[in-house]
């Protein structure tokens, strides 16, 4: 039954991608992500080597992560982006092809839960908002530690921090935050939760055309992916919109970015998202509230951006 489960997560996320990509691309260019591009950018001083070095992107998307880094790498390094998905794997490499980087790029798409590369083959690990969608975390940073080199950097961005979820007093703040300046939202977290999204987003339908657009593309999309996965025997029933989600976003309670792979050593850490989000609201006040709240937790944002070294 885990192995199955396994492969409904890891079949959905690829469908899912699959027929998203153009949407995921859109995404990539939003004013959201200014902030993570810069993270990345300060991570740069941990990438250069003196030696040629292999650089492997696990879940490369539309190509966040080698667009925002790959212009510190030379001729002689070899940059692989992989992902589950070819059809975003095919979106990188036509984002990449639009740069002049001078490395060498290597595309590999993941067909299982063992990574395709020798143990201690790559001296740089990265992987943005990946973390989240993997069914077996466990296996997942094993197959990290076996293919990173000794004194090699593992760099894990935009992942959910179990120490929001468990710092009471800023999820109080952000419900009633939530609620008061946005309700919607706020409605959709709470359905989400109880698992009645599905029932509230079609009576959402039924008030909003425009709402009522979007809740029928979803469940068109809930639909192909379901008949694929029945003629592949992962599922007997249809799956909804918001099954499948929760597939797609499968460990949305968080990871403590200390303990990801024993014996690590944290060379950096930033959490954010100390008010979920409210940080791009045009509200100074809850600019202001965000900046207090990280200084006052600096390492219980519900989002973490972690550099760590294999000793």
């Amino acid at each position: 039954m885990e192995m199955k489960t396994e492969k409904i997560v890891r079949r959905v996320n690829e469908l899912f991608h699959d027929f998203t990509n153009k949407e995921y691309e859109e995404m990539t260019h939003r004013d959201m992500l200014k902030k993570e591009r810069l993270r990345w950018e300060k991570a740069k001083k941990y990438l250069e080597k003196n030696k040629s070095i292999r650089i492997l992107d696990i879940g490369s998307g539309a190509g966040f992560v080698p667009l925002t880094i790959a212009n510190v790498f030379k001729e002689r390094d070899v940059f692989i982006c992989s992902d589950v998905s070819k059809i975003m794997l095919n979106t990188t490499k036509n984002n990449i092809k639009k740069e002049k980087f001078k490395c060498k790029f290597r595309y590999v798409k993941l067909n299982s839960e063992q990574f395709p590369f020798k143990d201690e083959s790559v001296d740089l690990i990265t992987t943005n908002s990946v973390l989240h969608h993997v069914h077996n975390t466990k296996n997942f940073l094993y197959e990290i530690d076996r293919i990173l080199k000794k004194d090699g950097i593992l760099i894990i961005g935009h992942e959910p921090n179990i120490r929001f979820a468990e710092n009471k007093i800023l999820i109080y703040i952000n419900h009633l935050l939530s609620l008061i300046f946005t309700p919607k939202e706020e409605l959709k977290f709470v359905s989400v939760r109880l698992g009645i999204f599905d029932i509230l987003d079609k009576l959402s339908g039924f008030i909003n055309l425009k709402r009522k657009r979007i809740v029928s593309e979803r469940e068109k999309l809930a639909e192909k992916i379901s008949e694929i996965l029945k003629r592949e025997n992962l599922i007997k029933d249809n799956l909804s919109i918001g099954e499948i989600m929760s597939l797609v976003d499968y460990k949305t309670v968080g990871f403590d970015p200390f303990n990801l792979i024993p014996r690590y050593w944290v060379l950096y850490i930033e959490t954010y998202h100390h008010l979920r989000g409210f940080e791009y609201n045009k509200e100074k006040f809850l600019r202001k509230y965000s900046e207090s709240l990280k200084e006052k937790y600096p390492l219980d944002g519900r989002t973490f951006f972690v550099i760590l070294k294999k000793p």
